[in-house]
């Protein structure tokens, strides 16, 4: 009877442990892997995961960098259970500072919003909630709740 107690205090105990893992560590347990990503208004992108952070990840394909919102993640295929612990500066990286280094670049950047909209331009400043993009319709500013994706060419 007690061995039995034992056995279910420690299958108890794994269960907890594997109930506290959050999904940017796994995903910064797979960086430089493919995966096989379904993101809310883009569908299933095969993407090579660069970063994990605790509210974006960062990923490539051929041509193109995407700044993902974890919040737009739906689905990812074959993401296993292991998991790697942030450091220093992935808990303190977040979706202004990806932003505000593509600011800096001047980079020409594509920012997916909520069905299917799209807006591109050169992010000129960034507040704590929101930022200015240079538009073909002038200065616009979009909140960083309402916008699903950023994508930006890669640098060859």
């Amino acid at each position: 009877m007690v061995a039995l107690a034992r056995e279910e205090f420690a299958f108890a105990e794994a269960r907890g442990e594997i109930a506290h893992q959050i999904l940017a560590d796994r995903l910064r347990a797979r960086i430089n892997v493919n995966l096989e990503i379904l993101v809310m208004d883009m569908g299933w992108q095969k993407l090579r995961i660069l970063q994990a952070n605790s509210d974006h990840l960062l990923a490539v394909d051929e041509s193109r960098v995407y700044a993902i919102k974890l919040s737009s993640l739906i689905a990812i295929k074959n993401l296993n259970i292991s998991t790697k612990p942030a450091n220093r500066l992935e808990e303190s990286w977040s979706l202004n500072s990806t932003l505000r280094q593509w600011m800096i670049s001047h980079s020409v950047v594509s920012f997916l919003l909520p069905n299917s909209l799209s807006l591109s331009g050169e992010i000129k400043r960034i507040y704590q909630d929101h930022f200015e993009v240079e538009s073909e319709f002038g200065d616009v500013a979009l909140t960083q709740s309402n916008f699903l994706v950023a994508v930006k060419s890669r640098e060859v």
